[in-house]
């Protein structure tokens, strides 16, 4: 099982509760990830908690508009 969301939402601003939703589906089994390429730059993106292991995944991109050079 894998769930897949954005950390924050570019339309309404409203970020997602990422240690919450890891933790509950780490108790189902299943991975998690998450897509921060409208949160990458204004929230914190820490993926050594010392507190516990979460296991999660982040997807991240350059800002939109980014153009090849190739």
């Amino acid at each position: 099982m894998i769930g897949s969301f954005s950390a924050a939402s570019n339309v309404t601003g409203i970020c997602s509760d990422v240690k919450r939703v890891t933790r509950l589906l780490k108790k189902y089994g299943a991975l998690s990830f998450w897509d921060y390429a409208t949160a990458g730059p204004y929230l914190e993106i820490n993926m050594n908690s010392s507190a516990e292991r979460l296991d999660q995944n982040l997807l991240f991109r350059p800002k939109r508009g980014h153009r090849s050079t190739l």
